[in-house]
């Protein structure tokens, strides 16, 4: 998404504050709820993340960081927001994660093979040294493959 698209798609800044915050922009209004109950106790937040609707419905995740302005007698009298959008940046770890997967499952999978093959392997060799040339019939190999030669120079 280009940056006119998104610009499209984002709440302007009268548009925000023309809009119940809680209901119309935050998808979980209760995380609203939790970051201003923090907020209070502690004066301010880092790196929580929210999800928020767009104007066009489309969600998008953001990452919040910001502090409580109070007056002499310690009111809150406003709050500085800072809004990240790490959508994308999630989105990519996700895929990195698959992909980590993926690999952890392809080197399992390998393992296995190779624990399985080496039982197999024995089978090939004794059956070989049993019966002879045509115990490598049986297997789909050929005398004239490297593979069996071998196998038959070992024994």
């Amino acid at each position: 998404m280009g940056t006119h698209e998104r610009r499209a798609a984002a709440h302007r800044l009268d548009e925000l504050l023309q809009k119940a915050i809680t209901l119309d922009v935050f998808q979980e209004p209760r995380r609203r709820a939790e970051m201003l109950r923090v907020m209070e106790a502690q004066g301010r937040v880092e790196g929580v993340q929210c999800v928020w609707k767009r104007k066009d419905g489309r969600l998008l995740t953001v990452r919040l960081n910001g502090r409580c302005v109070r007056n002499e007698e310690g009111q809150i009298t406003s709050l500085e927001m800072m809004a990240e959008d790490v959508t994308q940046r999630l989105a990519i770890e996700e895929q990195l994660r698959h992909a980590q997967k993926m690999e952890a499952v392809g080197r399992l999978a390998g393992e296995i093979a190779h624990d399985f093959n080496n039982p197999l392997t024995s089978v090939l060799l004794t059956s070989v040294y049993v019966t002879g040339r045509h115990a490598l019939l049986n297997f789909g190999l050929s005398y004239s493959s490297k593979w069996s030669k071998a196998v038959i120079v070992s024994l």
